[in-house]
């Protein structure tokens, strides 16, 4: 009976360590390289935190504004994306949260294609956030100047579809019905400064994103694409 009751209670102590809720800490002063991401050793960054997280794990981001490295380096075309989860997977009933910690104000700042990119991931949640882009830095004229236009990966060269679909002609067009319209070029780009997006699940299931104030972003706030069984809840956005 001794026997069968130690093997019991070893049992239980084995699926409690299996299922742990692990805390990774991330700060403004933290360190990627030194760090252990522990309350007194926090990492820098939330992509190298979320990498090192398991199911039932917690992510959690102290007080501060967090940007993307190449932040207002003053290239339009394109920015490293601020925080990037690919393939991370929690489970059924052990979600992998990311939130800032204590309730902390958190800022997650951008100017790149992404603020928030959640890609090929499953049972997470995402929430409590402030994330910002950088719309209220855009002048009329700079809107007015880049709009239409497009660079294409295939070759580099700048396009503006002002000029490609005829936005810019005169009222009435001169195309009618069976005219041969030109095409635009293939791979196309947007410039990444004017089409940032706030949050995104893309390719992704059972994602929750709540309680997170999402402003400024000049392509979309929380967006959603190829994912399913996806929570957008009581979020904030302008």
């Amino acid at each position: 009976m001794k026997q069968y009751l130690f093997l019991f209670l070893l049992l239980i102590l084995s699926s409690n360590f299996c299922f742990s809720q692990v805390e990774h800490h991330i700060a403004t002063n933290g360190n990627n390289t030194s760090g252990n991401g522990t309350i007194g050793n926090p990492y820098a960054t939330l992509e190298f935190a979320i990498n090192k997280a398991l199911p039932g794990d917690f992510v959690l981001v102290h007080a501060g504004t967090y940007r993307n490295r190449e932040f207002n380096d003053g290239n339009i075309w394109e920015g490293d994306n601020l925080v990037k989860m690919y393939n991370i997977n929690g489970t059924a009933s052990n979600y992998i949260t990311i939130k800032p910690y204590a309730n902390n104000k958190v800022i997650l700042e951008f100017d790149a294609d992404y603020g928030v990119l959640i890609q090929n991931c499953s049972y997470l949640i995402f929430e409590g956030f402030e994330v910002k882009g950088i719309s209220d830095n855009i002048t009329q004229t700079e809107a007015d100047d880049a709009w239409g236009l497009y660079i294409d990966n295939s070759d580099g060269l700048i396009y503006n579809l002002e000029d490609e679909i005829g936005i810019n002609y005169p009222d009435p067009s001169p195309y009618v019905r069976g005219d041969d319209i030109p095409k635009t070029p293939k791979n196309l780009n947007k410039p990444t400064y004017f089409s940032g997006k706030g949050i995104v699940a893309n390719k992704s299931h059972h994602i929750i994103i709540r309680n997170n104030s999402v402003h400024d972003t000049p392509g979309s706030g929380i967006r959603s694409q190829q994912s399913d069984y996806i929570t957008i809840s009581n979020n904030e956005v302008l």
